[in-house]
């Protein structure tokens, strides 16, 4: 049984997704050099949080106001990524968009979400965004090969993927985004998926999954995978 760390920013809607990068690249090294005995960590991000992760994988992250990318160390052995938009999500694009349907307003003025549509993070959370085609571009920035990959993708609630389309995912992520293999395709990665359905959730309405192993965000590894 190893320690466990997590990690929440300080501002994840005002920073972009290789500054939270950086930010997650600055930990590891703080939680490994405090740990000599370990040499990888185990990684769990939720949402933007597993972007964030492949943003250091990939050799993307940065300091912010610095240019140059954070060299990826070699220190992780196992990323597990819950509910994160690989390719975006619909709702970020309606956050930010003006309908003449909804009064020339997005979903978040519309609904009164906490959620400023301006931020770098809905910008950058667009499907085919640049920041999203750039991380995606697995040729130019490839994942490590030495990593186990896993997605866990939430279903059985459905995902705007247009005004007028729906697919199946978690409510605001679709099934095929939450899937890194959607991304990596054919790529020789040890990596799989595990779909986990959500039921309906109301005020008062609780569920609560066993979930063996994945409980935080960041944990050393003793024994090298």
């Amino acid at each position: 049984m190893g320690d466990f760390y997590t990690l929440s920013f300080s501002d994840n809607q005002g920073l972009s997704l290789d500054v939270q990068g950086g930010k997650l690249a600055a930990i590891i090294k703080t939680v490994l050099d405090n740990n000599l005995q370990a040499t990888k960590v185990l990684l769990i991000g939720h949402s933007t949080g597993g972007l964030a992760a492949r943003e250091y994988l990939q050799g993307l992250a940065r300091v912010l106001d610095a240019e140059t990318p954070i060299l990826y160390r070699e220190d992780v052995a196992k990323i597990i990524t819950i509910g994160a938009p690989h390719q975006g999500s619909f709702w970020a694009e309606a956050c930010n968009a003006q309908f003449d349907i909804l009064n020339n307003a997005g979903i978040c003025k519309l609904f009164h979400l906490n959620i400023d549509p301006n931020n770098i993070v809905v910008e950058e959370l667009q499907p085919n965004s640049s920041a999203l085609n750039n991380l995606n571009d697995l040729a130019t920035h490839p994942l490590p090969s030495n990593i186990v990959y896993v997605s866990v993708v939430g279903i059985g609630q459905p995902i705007l993927s247009s005004l007028t389309d729906f697919h199946d995912g978690d409510g605001i992520v679709s099934d095929s985004s939450q899937n890194l293999i959607s991304v990596t395709e054919s790529l020789p990665l040890q990596q799989q998926s595990i779909k986990v359905n959500i039921p309906f959730r109301e005020c008062s309405n609780r569920k609560k999954y066993r979930m063996s192993g994945v409980s935080v965000k960041l944990t050393p590894v003793r024994q090298p995978i």
